[in-house]
């Protein structure tokens, strides 16, 4: 409560204590607006304030730093696992796209391959589409951000997508 410009401070009115504006900081606002990124917590004391990152997949004083690795390469360089492995990855680092799931993996050759799942990956059984051009599959990638799909797909040296068409009694292009 403010009167006169004075400020009262402690939650019994009867047993307050006033101070003139000159003794309080200013830095009650320390969290307007939210200093934390990437929906941190801001915390405040009376002079100072931190960043809850818990759950937001970064860290660092503001949360600004991301837990995740930016890449498959970076991921297995960091790992004990040889074989394939589900990883985080944030393509873009502290930026505004946000980490996704990927399966990293050594090929055979020794090449870093990262496989973007997507919810089309078994077998899906299509029936009632008799004219030619009449079933259309739309893919959703693990990631809902183009953006983030075009960082992997620019740093990579080779990007490929498989298909895998089974059918019976069905035609898989107009003119073969």
């Amino acid at each position: 409560m403010v009167k006169s410009g004075l400020c009262q401070t402690g939650s019994n009115p009867g047993k307050s204590t006033w101070l003139a504006y000159s003794q309080i900081s200013l830095g009650l606002v320390k969290c307007t607006p939210n200093p934390c990124e990437h929906g941190g917590v801001c915390q405040q004391s009376w002079s100072t304030f931190t960043c809850n990152c818990e759950n937001t997949g970064y860290e660092g004083e503001l949360c600004h730093t991301s837990s995740a690795h930016i890449s498959c390469e970076m991921h297995k360089y960091y790992s004990n696992n040889d074989g394939r492995e589900i990883a985080m990855i944030d393509p873009d680092g502290s930026g505004p796209l946000q980490p996704f799931q990927v399966l990293c993996e050594w090929g055979s050759d020794g090449e870093i391959i990262t496989y973007i799942e997507h919810d089309s990956m078994g077998e899906i059984l299509v029936n009632g589409f008799d004219a030619p051009g009449s079933y259309v599959r739309k893919i959703t990638y693990a990631t809902k951000e183009l953006l983030a799909l075009e960082e992997i797909i620019d740093r990579a040296r080779m990007c490929r997508q498989n298909v895998k068409y089974k059918c019976r009694n069905a035609k898989f292009l107009k003119n073969p």
